[in-house]
């Protein structure tokens, strides 16, 4: 079994993946086997590489939060569900969640993309907004 360590800096109230190949029709994927507190899983999703190609490589994408400004780590081992402690690799990431301060007008913008707000009773474009789910 193998570890890598890697770090990354996170913004506090962002989101950010962590991205892991897997290869489909081994039976084995990535399970999150140990988080801090400081971070909260958003979101899991397997997107294949090679579309079509059954048994193929995929990329399983975990997408987390910073929640409190802290560093944390995240663990991941490479399992099949119904032999949880056959684990046949394993990844560990640091994560240091800081705080940047920012305007309000710069996380409206943020978080509505190239969208546009106009204040009193202007009009409001919010065709495609794109709004980061979970806060």
């Amino acid at each position: 079994m193998s570890t890598e360590k890697s770090d990354i800096g996170v913004v506090l109230g962002r989101c950010f993946d962590i991205t892991l190949q897997g290869q489909s029709g081994t039976g084995f994927t990535w399970c999150l086997s140990g988080m801090s507190k400081c971070l909260a899983l958003v979101g899991k999703q397997v997107v294949p590489i090679h579309p079509g190609l059954p048994g193929g490589a995929v990329r399983e994408i975990f997408t987390f939060a910073g929640i409190e400004a802290e560093h944390g780590k995240l663990h991941f081992r490479l399992i099949r569900p119904w032999k949880p402690l056959d684990i046949a690799d394993s990844r560990q990431f640091q994560v240091d969640v800081v705080v940047v301060r920012t305007s309000e007008s710069d996380e409206l913008e943020a978080s509505m993309g190239s969208s546009r707000f106009v204040s009193g009773m202007g009009k409001m474009n919010h065709t495609h907004p794109n709004i980061p789910y979970g806060f």
